[in-house]
């Protein structure tokens, strides 16, 4: 079925014939998706040997895609179908994700760009060559810039595509401030002097990101791109406009919405940072203002920070690990705690609130096992 589908879809958006073989390659993808590989028997001349096609999984009984689906999956897909199609269509060079070819709503499918195969950025981490490790990392971080720098005053671009294909989720971030109190009363720490009008401050910066407001792929995991001559990303499910350092801190977070978190050497962060600010002072001027860049760093590392307080109580309860993980969610907690002081020590920034995350930190170690504060390095950086 899906084969016809896609035969038919990209006839009409090729203007030739298409005729895909007969078997194609699953690629297992998320159980809210299938992903296959098709080889193009008979295609205009300029079109490619293969491409891939994401499938929703459709509920029985829906005969068209909406955004009535409890998991949100509708949602998710469009954000992937609308951040491919605007990455297509802004098209920077060389392009930054797959292209985007067609989509059809009804059948709930996108057509894009094979990428083939090929090392993602966490197949070097969990590798034991640092050199290689450290220069796909820093690659990573110039792809993602690249991206942020060639979005910045867009972002009407994107919202036509995305609303064009359904209903928008509109972004809270409320719970910033309720997140950190929860935590300073469960855990029975003095917030420092000011914290109010702070989390205020960086609730107002991630609703108005001002020159930073970028498009962000929202889970740029080192799965979530494949490395070569340029990285490209892929999976933007999670895609949308937000503030760019959300996403400029992965290094020093690291890696907050990923399975596979170990700690980076400092100098793999410097140099990741510096290859990111690089490509984004290409679009964002602002960028380049050390005090500003400072700011911007030292408010995103808050926002992660808070953004795992929203699960102290699990953390507090039981430690775990995101399967097949490698650090324990308690590490990850601990860590951002005390990457987020650092940057903000380094801002003298959102004082009141670094003051606060040491405080609630200090307790944490108080409360919780010494093997907490043990996070490991990545494979990759062990031997160093």
């Amino acid at each position: 079925m899906i084969k016809m589908q896609v035969e038919e879809l990209l006839t009409e958006v090729w203007g030739n014939k298409v005729q895909l073989a007969p078997n194609a390659v699953d690629l297992q993808a998320s159980g809210r998706t299938q992903v296959y590989r098709f080889s193009l028997l008979e295609k205009p001349v300029d079109a490619p040997q293969h491409v891939i096609v994401k499938a929703m999984h459709i509920p029985e009984g829906i005969s068209e895609v909406s955004n009535t689906d409890p998991e949100n999956s509708f949602r998710l897909f469009f954000n992937d179908w609308a951040g491919l199609q605007f990455l297509s269509e802004i098209a920077p060079h060389p392009a930054l994700a797959p292209r985007f070819y067609a989509g059809n709503k009804a059948h709930g499918l996108i057509v894009m760009e094979d990428l083939g195969t090929g090392n993602g950025l966490h197949h070097l981490l969990l590798a034991d060559n640092p050199e290689a490790a450290e220069e796909a990392a820093v690659q990573y971080a110039a792809t993602v810039g690249k991206m942020h720098a060639a979005t910045i005053g867009k972002q009407g671009a994107f919202s036509h595509i995305r609303q064009e294909l359904g209903p928008v989720d509109i972004p809270d971030y409320a719970w910033i401030s309720s997140a950190l109190w929860e935590t300073i009363q469960i855990l029975n720490v003095a917030p420092a002097a000011g914290i109010e009008d702070e989390l205020k401050q960086l609730t107002s910066i991630m609703e108005n990101p001002g020159p930073f407001s970028t498009y962000t792929h929202g889970d740029p995991c080192p799965d979530n791109i494949l490395l070569g001559t340029s990285g490209k990303l892929f999976d933007f499910e999670f895609g949308a406009y937000r503030h760019a350092l959300i996403e400029g801190v992965y290094a020093r977070m690291p890696f907050p919405t990923c399975w596979c978190v170990s700690r980076l050497p400092a100098h793999v962060i410097h140099r990741m940072e510096a290859s990111y600010r690089m490509e984004l002072v290409k679009g964002c001027p602002a960028a380049n203002d050390d005090r500003l860049f400072a700011q911007a760093v030292a408010a995103a590392c808050a926002y992660w920070t808070i953004d795992d307080c929203r699960f102290l109580h699990r953390h507090l309860e039981q430690d775990w690990q995101w399967s097949p993980g490698l650090a324990t969610a308690r590490q990850r907690f601990l860590l951002r705690f005390d990457m987020a002081r650092e940057a903000i020590e380094a801002s003298e920034y959102l004082q009141a609130i670094g003051k606060t995350f040491e405080r609630i930190a200090g307790r944490l170690h108080e409360i919780l096992p010494p093997e907490a504060d043990q996070m490991p390095y990545y494979p990759a950086f062990r031997s160093q």
